[in-house]
């Protein structure tokens, strides 16, 4: 199972961010990006999120809502989850100079050349690339997802 390996990666990075609080004194600016394999209510992506450190939340899993569209970015036997995420430090969000990130402007990029009819489970699902070693001419199993930074 991959579910040990998340939880050491999501370690190095806690460990990283904790870093990064101290000598910054909280205002440090990161982003945490990519296919975390697990869905935003994973206890990995919590133990990620909240610091034993600070004893409160850092980090802001702003994949963690609900949004108009696909309800995900991966379709798997029918059902949507959301496994690549965009986690954002404290300092993005409450930064009153430079780059700053705000809940609403994280999206799901889903047209329609994306997408495709799924034959086995009602509804839509993503236009892989690949079936298995079937070669579907697709582009991908995940959808991409975009952050739309501010700058002040």
């Amino acid at each position: 199972s991959g579910e040990p390996l998340r939880e050491e990666v999501a370690q190095m990075v806690r460990n990283a961010v904790d870093s990064l609080y101290r000598v910054s004194k909280g205002e440090f600016k990161a982003i945490v990006f990519g296919d975390f394999n697990c869905s935003t209510d994973d206890p990995v992506i919590s133990s990620l999120i909240m610091s034993p450190v600070v004893g409160d939340r850092i980090l802001f899993n702003l994949s963690d809502q609900h949004l108009k569209g696909v309800p995900g970015t991966y379709r798997y036997m029918g059902t949507w989850e959301t496994l690549d995420q965009v986690i954002v430090s404290e300092g993005l969000m409450k930064s009153s100079r430079g780059l700053y990130a705000e809940k609403g402007n994280f999206r799901i990029f889903s047209p329609d050349f994306l997408l495709r009819n799924d034959s086995k489970y009602p509804g839509i699902t993503t236009f892989s690339t690949y079936r298995g070693y079937r070669y579907l001419g697709g582009f991908s199993d995940h959808l991409p997802v975009l952050l739309d930074l501010g700058f002040r």
